[in-house]
């Protein structure tokens, strides 16, 4: 159930930030907002615990702030794979993707907080 959930707040996210960002992110069709969605979470959950362990040193030396690269790298690779995904350039993907683990964030705390 955690996992039906997570994945809806994630396409939920990019549902809205394709919506008030339309300069930055661009989702057509508009199911393609789970694809990406399921694609994101597999990012998120499988691969980004293992490139943030591997670039750990460059995290530290940064305060974190690659965290952020590393989200806006995510998100230039969806666009590579996920057709009708499209990101404007680097400065959208990182714009975007901070935008969507806010709201993600936001939602998961608005959920927690009902339960």
């Amino acid at each position: 159930m955690k996992i039906i959930l997570h994945f809806a707040l994630l396409s939920l996210s990019i549902l809205g930030t394709a919506h008030f960002l339309p300069q930055y992110l661009s989702v057509a069709p508009w199911w393609m907002v789970f694809v990406a969605g399921a694609a994101l979470m597999f990012i998120l959950t499988i691969v980004k615990p293992v490139i943030s362990l591997l670039t750990l040193p460059i995290n530290l030396l940064t305060l974190g702030l690659f965290g952020l690269v590393l989200n806006a790298l995510f998100f230039l690779l969806l666009e590579l794979l996920i057709p009708g995904f499209v990101v404007n350039g680097f400065l959208g993907a990182l714009i975007t993707s901070t935008v969507v683990v806010l709201i993600n964030w936001a939602l998961k705390k608005i959920i927690k907080e009902r339960e």
